[in-house]
């Protein structure tokens, strides 16, 4: 009944993949790079314009006073001391880039969504446990209330247990609030949300898609698995290009130009066609300081890329250094735990079985159970805190909806 009554944590994610907004948008930012890519190309292909013009003075074409004329003008660059070739590898890098953050963007997505089917997973294992609590407080609060009327308790005992109802009463709410807070998470994502399914399928699933805890430390080269390192990587990697290229933007662009052009020539007082070939170079002399200035900011945008893809990294192989660190303790953590839950488990049946020998008090068993409700509900925190540091971790290196490397 449980399976059919919940929504699988894949299948909202693959939901969220093909409805998310940002993601969509992203998806649109690659397509933008592969229209970028083809305008690039276009530069070695042959052009064809139509011109019209109308000019005083000697022209290139007759020596005559006035000049009007229309026609066709058929170019093919020739040479471009490698301004081309450089372009190509700009607009590939800023594919890679395009790429590497659409796959940032659905890691993003997907961590939160995980997130919050794991924060449900907990609470409802956490209020399975409160609620239980409640259950066996609001008992024992009845019952002493009939042992206070025969007075063989006091009315702090009955109040310290009142008091502990209250409060689990209210540490019930929160959680709830909480759960709520991420099945409306989970709702935005995907209407159809009918509730989290049981925690060992959920974790088998996330067991194959989180990386395994070794020793080990994480290296700069695990951080360059990441999309958000990839991208800013790529976007280093294209204005180091980029800088190439404005350095060569003195240097000519050469061109074989045809034109055939209809014309009316004044000084013979006629129309005809005239037909041209030739090489066109063109060379920029002044510009008013343009290429300069553009050649200093494509060199102080370069420097500011490197230091943040730097800064990146070292971000990265920092967080993953200490969330290593973190799993390492949590995994000692939770075998304590699961070794002070057995202890307080034995001493609980061991103190029913004296207090129904008279061996203890009523309030001492009280007191023994709440122990060991606690111990329980340690041993819940600590065990999913362990979950969401292997989850941190894996959303920093090899993530869980993409490949380890974009693909360009």
């Amino acid at each position: 009944m449980e399976a059919l009554a919940c929504t699988p944590l894949p299948q909202i994610l693959d939901s969220n993949l093909l409805g998310s907004p940002l993601i969509k948008s992203a998806q649109l930012d690659i397509e933008i790079a592969d229209n970028n890519l083809l305008s690039v190309r276009s530069n070695w292909r042959p052009q064809v314009s139509a011109i019209a013009r109308t000019a005083a003075g000697d022209t290139p074409f007759s020596q005559v006073q006035v000049d009007n004329n229309i026609g066709l003008r058929l170019s093919q660059r020739v040479f471009d001391f490698g301004r081309s070739g450089l372009q190509r590898k700009v607009v590939g890098y800023e594919r890679t880039e395009a790429s590497a953050r659409y796959n940032a963007t659905k890691e993003k997505e997907a961590f939160e969504i995980i997130n919050s089917y794991v924060d449900i997973l907990e609470a409802n294992e956490t209020l399975l446990i409160m609620n239980d609590r409640q259950s066996y407080l609001e008992e024992k609060v009845d019952t002493l209330s009939l042992m206070l009327a025969q007075g063989s308790t006091t009315i702090s005992n009955i109040s310290e247990a009142k008091a502990e109802f209250a409060s689990t009463a209210g540490d019930i709410s929160f959680i709830e609030a909480l759960k709520s807070d991420a099945e409306s998470q989970l709702l935005t994502r995907n209407g159809e949300f009918k509730g989290v399914c049981n925690l060992k399928s959920v974790l088998f699933w996330l067991d194959a898609k989180m990386i395994p805890f070794t020793t080990r430390q994480y290296t700069m080269a695990d951080m360059a698995q990441s999309p958000l390192y990839q991208a800013e990587d790529a976007r280093y990697q294209s204005l180091k290009i980029k800088e190439s290229i404005a350095k060569r933007s003195r240097l000519p662009i050469i061109e074989a130009v045809g034109t055939s052009l209809y014309g009316y020539d004044n000084f013979n007082e006629g129309w005809g066609i005239r037909n041209q070939i030739g090489i066109e170079v063109n060379l920029p002399i002044v510009t008013g300081g343009r290429q300069k200035a553009k050649l200093t900011r494509t060199k102080l945008d370069t420097r500011r890329a490197y230091f943040k893809t730097r800064e990146i990294a070292r971000l990265l192989h920092q967080k993953t250094l200490s969330i290593t660190a973190q799993i390492k303790l949590l995994s000692r953590e939770v075998e304590a735990r699961v070794e002070a839950k057995t202890a307080v488990l034995a001493h609980y049946d061991s103190a029913v079985q004296e207090y129904n020998l008279g061996a203890l008090t009523f309030s001492e068993l009280i007191e023994i159970r709440l122990k060991r409700d606690n111990a329980n509900l340690k041993l819940t925190k600590v065990k999913f805190e362990l979950i969401r540091q292997r989850l941190h971790l894996t959303n920093l290196t090899t993530g869980f909806v993409t490949t380890a490397k974009s693909k360009n």
